[in-house]
């Protein structure tokens, strides 16, 4: 300190400024490494055991983040690596053997707090391996065995320029060794394809490419030509269930749907799988909260009932939808219930975070968690639509999304809508009309003809725009825009997602692609947006 005194007063102001942005520099070392770590590590050690980044210390959290926190992030991140390296060591255990694992890790008091975390690691573990194995058993197996990834790869050889490549002999090769690993581990539905393997299919089954459409034709020739009864059953359900059907039409029970059906099933299924993820990590959350509520008792862990919380695939479509969402989020290791407040909600941004979903689609789809007034459990038809599907779009339809740059709102707007929409091929409906208005005041002829609304809980919509008489008076005037059959009501809680971006858009794309309508064009519009989202509105519009 002497010699630091003895320097010139403006040297010791430069030194001083030095150390402090050398100590900066450390500390956003530190927290990079430790965000980079914190959002990879876990899934890297899920899948190979090891992570190839920095892994930092309890000392690293320290310095970044000060002792307290520092010690409650690095436990945190500690624990999730912990089910990370639980999970890489089920890889190869049979379904019985995860089992006994969870038994072992229930039996006997916690002598700590770190076997308690432990013990609740190899529940967390338990629970995403089995749901792996359930979601895309095939590919569980080719990510565990080397072998039978390299006789997935041994199929596809050089691709089409190889002679080789697409073998048959090396196609039932690689589906026999996938079912006898799945047998081995004790998974009951064999999935003998890896989805990867479909994805091909699905994902370019339109492709312009001549290229691509060659590579389809020699895969669904493979597909097609499966050997044996059992493999053969088990691939016509995975194409069923993938809506490829079509290659083989007669095991698969194949039915094709409308392109209309198939985008919006597309457009559900996709916001189900990250709804379902949402969902399970709050189900792993409570599962955790259970495990460490009591470390010191021997009390069997009775976990908590979410077998009905799921969205389930209403078809096809859908079905491959949600493995493929599944698939994107990885393993996506929740976060620990230590002091269990905010878990849930940490579990389900994390969740998103980890997927290839951008967050402002995502965290909308996740919007069905507690949204209030939903359709309830096991209720009838509302509007042509089922309770499940209602309460999921209602939900979504009240989330408040992030914004988003103008140059990608269209692009949001029309996959909310076609979330949003239910099928209007299969809603009864006489359709759109108009009335004379008795007043210009519309809504008090809304509410005079709807007194059980509250007036500052919905917004009075008009089904042709307000705007219309004044830009195409030859379409229809002031009166008939205001009367009581052109008046439509929306839940304020929908209002931003539903009327002015979803109905927004589907008016914007009908004047860009109409300029000059006429009155029955346009009527026939309005019929279209009732019949899409009519069961949103308040009250319903169609059956």
């Amino acid at each position: 300190m002497q010699a630091f005194r003895d320097v010139p007063q403006h040297e010791q102001a430069a030194l001083t400024r030095q150390a402090q942005a050398a100590d900066a520099a450390r500390q956003v070392e530190f927290r990079t490494n430790i965000g980079l770590a914190e959002q990879n590590a876990p899934d890297a050690i899920a899948r190979t055991s090891a992570y190839t980044g920095k892994m930092p210390g309890r000392d690293a959290f320290r310095i970044a983040y000060g002792p307290d926190e520092g010690d409650e992030r690095f436990r945190a991140f500690d624990w999730r690596a912990d089910v990370g390296r639980q999970v890489y060591g089920m890889q190869t255990m049979t379904n019985r053997e995860i089992h006994a694992a969870l038994r072992d890790a229930d039996s006997g008091p916690s002598i700590s707090q770190e076997d308690q975390d432990h013990r609740t690691a190899i529940a967390v573990a338990a629970e995403l391996a089995m749901k792996r194995r359930r979601v895309d058993a095939g590919g569980y197996v080719s990510e565990a065995l080397p072998e039978i990834a390299a006789a997935w790869k041994a199929v596809i050889g050089g691709g089409l320029e190889d002679p080789n490549g697409y073998d048959k002999d090396a196609y039932d090769k690689a589906v026999a060794m996938t079912i006898a690993a799945q047998e081995h581990l004790g998974i009951e539905n064999p999935q003998p394809v890896p989805q990867s393997f479909l994805r091909v299919l699905s994902d370019n089954y339109d492709s312009k490419s001549s290229y691509q459409q060659d590579i389809n034709a020699k895969i669904g020739g493979l597909l097609s030509g499966t050997s044996g009864p059992v493999a053969r059953a088990a691939v016509a359900r995975q194409l069923a269930d993938a809506d490829l059907g079509w290659i083989m039409p007669v095991e698969s029970g194949y039915r094709p749907m409308s392109t209309r059906a198939v985008l919006a099933s597309q457009a559900k299924g996709l916001g189900k799988s990250v709804a379902n993820a949402g969902i399970g990590a709050t189900e792993l959350a409570a599962d955790a909260v259970t495990l460490a509520a009591d470390g010191n008792s021997q009390a069997r862990i009775s976990l908590p009932d979410f077998s009905g919380a799921y969205y389930k695939p209403a078809n096809r479509v859908e079905n491959l939808a949600m493995q493929q969402g599944s698939d994107a989020l990885g393993w996506a290791i929740p976060w620990p219930a230590f002091g269990p407040s905010a878990f849930a909600e940490k579990g389900i941004l994390r969740t998103i975070e980890s997927g290839a979903i951008p967050a402002e689609h995502a965290e909308g789809l996740i919007a069905n968690k507690r949204p209030g007034k939903l359709a309830e459990e096991g209720e009838a038809l509302v509007g042509g639509v089922d309770a499940e599907t209602l309460r999921y779009q209602q939900g979504l339809a009240s989330f408040a999304f992030r914004p988003v740059p103008k140059s990608k709102r269209e692009f949001d707007n029309a996959m909310l809508g076609a979330m949003l929409a239910r099928d209007p091929d299969t809603v009864r409906y006489d359709g759109a009309k108009l009335g004379i208005a008795d007043s210009e005041d519309y809504r008090k002829t809304f509410f005079d003809r709807n007194p059980q609304l509250k007036k500052d809980e919905n917004v009075v919509h008009h089904g042709g725009e307000k705007q219309v008489p004044k830009r195409y008076p030859q379409i229809v005037n002031k009166s008939e825009i205001n009367s009581y059959e052109n008046l439509r009501g929306i839940s304020k809680k929908f209002d931003i997602n539903l009327h002015k971006k979803v109905i927004r858009y589907e008016w914007n794309e009908f004047y860009k692609r109409n300029p000059n309508f006429t009155r029955e064009q346009w009527l026939d519009k309005i019929t279209e947006i009732d019949k899409k989202y009519g069961h949103l509105f308040n009250p319903p519009i169609g059956e």
